[in-house]
């Protein structure tokens, strides 16, 4: 995107051999895996990205990327242990929103895994663990490779250190809160890293719509109240 007169030449074949235009779409800007990006450098990009964008003609942004590293030790280096990690992509948004107030700039990222994970390889010592998005962050409670222990028992135990943790939200916050509660006290088994996924990604999916709502509704309200004054 810096060089421009490239960048807009390139974007006009696209949408003359799409046979659409600019106002009638969403452009994305991936930034992939930002597990080592700032948080400040990531903003100035994504600043720039709209901008370019705008001058074409999208009005409406995603910004996307994904911080979740490609292994769990790289999140949590001790089997058996826990810890948070920074969700970049979250962080990067919101301050992009409280400067603009822009609701066409939208966010997106990669859920629970990472932007660089690859698909179809077997991990005979996968560990067992839980990704669960909390604010500004991922609360990763790791346990140790499957090998071991079946992801039964270890699914158990970490649900329970989960839903004894600071950062649960509650059983009725989602079906996959509700899910972790029932892991915990050994209604629910759960049997394979799959499951275990899709209770992770639903969690998200429900905290990251609520975090956006709540931090829009309080950069609105702010806005309100210095009027006020």
């Amino acid at each position: 995107m810096h060089d421009f007169s490239y960048f807009s030449d390139r974007i006009n074949d696209i949408m003359e051999s799409l046979d659409v235009e600019a106002n009638n779409c969403y452009a994305m800007v991936d930034f992939g895996d930002v597990t080592t990006a700032s948080v400040p450098d990531l903003i100035a990009n994504a600043e720039m990205a709209v901008t370019t964008l705008r001058s074409l003609g999208f009005s409406t942004v995603i910004i996307a990327g994904g911080s979740m590293p490609t292994a769990v030790n790289k999140a949590v280096n001790t089997p058996d242990a826990e810890g948070c990690i920074p969700r970049i992509e979250m962080m990067a948004w919101k301050a992009i929103f409280s400067g603009s107030k822009d609701h066409k700039i939208i966010f997106g990222d990669y859920l629970i895994r990472s932007a660089e994970a690859v698909e179809g390889v077997i991990a005979p010592h996968a560990n067992a663990k839980i990704r669960y998005t909390i604010d500004n962050q991922f609360f990763i409670v790791r346990g140790h490779s499957k090998k071991l222990d079946s992801l039964t028992i270890q699914h158990k135990k970490l649900a329970q250190k989960l839903v004894a943790s600071p950062h649960y939200m509650g059983a009725p916050f989602s079906w996959a809160d509700s899910e972790m509660l029932n892991c915990s006290i050994g209604v629910t088994e759960v049997r394979d890293p799959t499951r275990m996924i899709a209770m992770d990604s639903n969690h998200h999916i429900s905290a990251v719509v609520t975090e956006i709502f709540e931090h829009q509704q309080q950069v609105v309200s702010s806005i309100g109240l210095i009027g006020s004054n």
